[in-house]
């Protein structure tokens, strides 16, 4: 799915920004927090996408309790919808209103004008997280909550195809 894999671009690019593996100049550092937001709402559109080109039986009940039962994807959907709409105009999935409010940057080159490192912390009420270990886990979880609907799903057509196979004898 094309989806996933501008999410996984958007990803690495997060992972290159924290170690400061980039060709950033320092007056151009704030590029990074579009990066962030940017991972977010791809990540959150995932949700769509999966339903638009759902050939595995995924509905939107399993869907919204895949995001209730994850801190990260919550998060991930409420920064994307903030980062969308200039703020949240429902009531947020994870209890706040996550919004990036620290962030460090460093040369990360000592003698190159080249490369900037750089960590954002998202805040959602009194507790702080790191925006790529939140990004890390939503990539982790919705990789595992696909992967599961494709074994079910051909679990499923191998049980028609064994029943088929069976009819024939």
């Amino acid at each position: 799915m094309e989806q996933l894999e501008i999410v996984e671009r958007y990803l690495e690019r997060l992972r290159r920004m924290n170690e400061g593996n980039n060709s950033l100049k320092w007056e151009d550092r704030h590029f990074h927090q579009d990066d962030v937001y940017s991972f977010f709402v791809h990540c959150n559109h995932l949700r769509d996408w999966i339903l638009k080109l759902n050939k595995i039986g995924i509905t939107k009940a399993d869907i919204k309790k895949f995001i209730l039962d994850n801190k990260p994807i919550q998060i991930c959907a409420d920064l994307a919808n903030s980062a969308k709409h200039c703020r949240l105009e429902r009531k947020p999935w994870s209890g706040g209103h996550p919004h990036i409010a620290g962030t460090t940057h460093q040369s990360s080159k000592m003698y190159s004008e080249l490369g900037v490192k750089s960590e954002f912390i998202i805040f959602v009420e009194n507790e702080s997280y790191d925006a790529l270990e939140i990004a890390e886990e939503c990539w982790k979880l919705w990789s595992s909550f696909i992967d599961k609907f494709k074994k079910i799903a051909n679990n499923k057509r191998l049980t028609r195809m064994r029943g088929k196979n069976a009819a024939h004898l």
